[in-house]
């Protein structure tokens, strides 16, 4: 036996905790198994590159302004889902302005068949 103290060189460390939120790991996975690989999962869910969604999937990171983005998409899109509500798209119109701008094409029309006759 040695006369001083031995350290062992199997040190036990506690884990950290996760700084990735678990709906981000969530997401992640179920992207990573519907897409096959971390390079697509990523481009899907809008990140900047596979090494933010690695350490994201092994908490490592906190979330990023993407992954928060992706979130927010993902559970409108689970409310759309289980509300069974088609998806809407916000494209609104305003009605007056298109008229004006067709009363407008209309005008220009008539002048252009007017140039063109006076040509002929």
């Amino acid at each position: 036996m040695p006369s001083h103290a031995v350290r062992s060189k199997s040190r036990s460390r506690s884990k950290s905790p996760k700084r990735s939120s678990p709906a981000a790991r969530r997401l992640i996975e179920s992207a990573v198994s519907r897409y096959g690989s971390e390079v697509k999962a990523a481009r899907a869910l809008g990140l900047p590159n596979q090494a933010q969604l690695n350490k994201m999937r092994r908490g490592l990171i906190k979330d990023t302004p993407a992954m928060r983005a992706a979130l927010l998409k993902a559970k409108a899109r689970a409310k759309r889902a289980w509300a069974m509500v088609p998806e809407v798209h916000e494209a609104t119109l305003d009605v007056e302005t298109i008229q004006a701008q067709i009363t407008m094409l209309g005008n220009d029309v008539e002048v252009l068949n007017h140039l063109i006759k006076t040509q002929s």
